[in-house]
This record gives structure tokens, sequence and C-alpha cells, in this order.
């Protein structure tokens, strides 16, 4: 299964390796550029089963980042997550809550969520946030990212198990 979309420099495709990923953390799966870049400037992402992800580095350019695909989260609609990388045991992205929109209660079983304002402001754990803000939810605490009231919100995302 594959997905293509439009990027600042040309198309793009991503290959899914295997089952398709979790909207937010796939098990086991990371996306990686492909090293063949198509002649028309098309540039290539898979999501592979690579278990030793976390000991390879991943350096994706402001271009590469912007090219990679927008996911709806779930059944969720105005909640976007652009997955920057991911192995077995945690997650790290950027998620956009659109205004008027929010990510219902929910809570992770086992990792923290780590979260960094980028832009916008929503209402985590009964307090407004905004950019530069930090918030960490530790794992079984429940949480909403509320942006009904708010013009929208941009987070820079970690999740990550305790050691």
């Amino acid at each position: 299964m594959g997905a293509k979309g439009q990027g600042s420099k040309g198309r793009f495709h991503v290959r899914l390796t295997g089952n398709e990923p979790s909207p937010i953390v796939p098990s086991t799966r990371v996306l990686r550029p492909c090293s063949t870049v198509g002649s028309s400037g098309e540039h290539q992402y898979m999501i592979t089963n690579e278990r030793s992800a976390s000991s390879l580095p991943t350096v994706l350019r402001a271009a590469e980042v912007a090219e990679l695909p927008k996911t709806r989260l779930g059944s969720v609609s105005g909640v976007e997550n652009q997955l920057l990388w991911a192995d077995e045991t945690a997650a790290a992205g950027v998620l956009t809550v659109q205004k008027g929109h929010r990510l219902g209660a929910h809570t992770h079983r086992q990792n923290h969520h780590h979260l960094w304002v980028l832009s916008g402001a929503a209402t985590v754990l009964g307090q407004e946030i905004g950019p530069g803000s930090y918030v960490h939810v530790p794992s079984g605490v429940e949480h909403v990212i509320d942006a009904t009231a708010t013009e929208g919100c941009t987070v820079y995302y970690l999740y990550i198990q305790p050691a």
C-alpha cells in the first residue's frame, strides 16, 4: 500500500512495508528517506520494520519534513499527525489540532507524552498553553488537547517509555 502527495519540491511516495502502521506510534516501523530520488525531483520515503532503528541516525531537513505525509488521527476530525521518527518503544512527530477541534480524552498505557508548543494555543491538563510551552504527561494520566476556544495548536511531541 502506498500514499502519494504534493510537496514543495514535487511529488513524494510513501511505501508501507508490512501492515499499515498506527497513526501515532507504529510498532517497530520507521520512516526513512529512500536513497533513490526520481528524475522529476520525486522524494521517496519508506516505513520499514527495522528492529535496530534507534541505533541508526536520522536527519530530515526542513524541506524533507515539509514533504512528509500528514495523516488524520484515526476518526478524529481536525487533528493531523506528521510522524518524524519511530521505533518499537518511542515516536517523535508534529501534531496539529485545528481551530475549533480537540483531541479527546485519552491515556497512554506505557509511554510518557512530551509536548512542546510550536505555534497556536490549546488547553492541556486544564491549563492554556502557547508557543514555547512544555507539557509532560506521565503514562496512565488522562489528557485532552483542546483547541475549541483557540485558533488551533501545533506541537512537537515525543512518546517515550519510562526507563
